[in-house]
């Protein structure tokens, strides 16, 4: 069926060639002949099927980040009570709870990172950078790892999207840090991820700058 549907259309695709090809000698023959053409065009028109191709558009489709919503609700709560001590509990001054002030360290960091792409999240980084900053000099080298690591939860979530001065500000002195405990701290595990880390950040500094 479809091959003789296509052998049609080309007999009447030669058909209006010829008609249109075609001249006559007199005026009179002329107006004839206009008029059955433009009949006979119609025609045609009526009864040869176009077919047109259509380009199949991709569509990018967005994933709504609906926890980044609520996750200050999460946030703030964890992070306003980690240098306020407790009488069984101090995370900063404590000797012996350097495991759970890690912990929190990285799961701060983790819900910053949940967070890409919502509101909240420069000033949730901004107050996480001040609680790092106080920790940078930390006795334990397990802290000061996950304080590292932490710094690297902030640059994936902010992303190459920091318009905030105060921030890129922040991210500059990072570097001075880096570069610090790079060559000076005395565990060998912090300076592989401070070098991983810096690398990241300057990679982050080099795309804010771009755009």
């Amino acid at each position: 069926t479809e091959k003789k549907l296509s052998q049609i259309e080309q007999i009447q695709t030669k058909i209006q060639n010829e008609l249109f090809s075609s001249s006559s000698s007199s005026s009179d023959d002329d107006d004839n002949d206009s008029s059955w053409r433009s009949i006979i065009n119609k025609r045609l028109k009526l009864k040869t099927k176009y077919k047109t191709k259509h380009k199949l558009e991709k569509k990018i489709f967005f994933k709504e980040n609906h926890f980044g919503n609520i996750v200050g609700l999460f946030f703030y709560p964890l992070i306003t009570f980690i240098d306020k001590p407790t009488t069984h509990l101090s995370l900063i001054d404590g000797d012996n709870d350097h495991l759970l002030l890690c912990e929190l360290l990285a799961c701060l960091g983790r819900l910053c990172i949940h967070a890409q792409n919502t509101l909240p999240l420069n000033n949730m980084i901004k107050l996480y950078l001040q609680v790092l900053k106080t920790l940078q000099q930390h006795q334990n080298p397990g802290v000061r790892h996950a304080v590292v690591y932490a710094y690297a939860c902030c640059l994936v979530s902010i992303g190459k999207n920091c318009y905030d001065e105060d921030l890129q500000t922040n991210f500059i002195d990072l570097k001075q840090w880096l570069d610090y405990i790079i060559s000076k701290d005395t565990n060998t595990e912090v300076q592989k991820l401070g070098r991983s880390v810096r690398q990241i950040l300057l990679k982050t500094l080099q795309e804010i700058t771009e755009n």
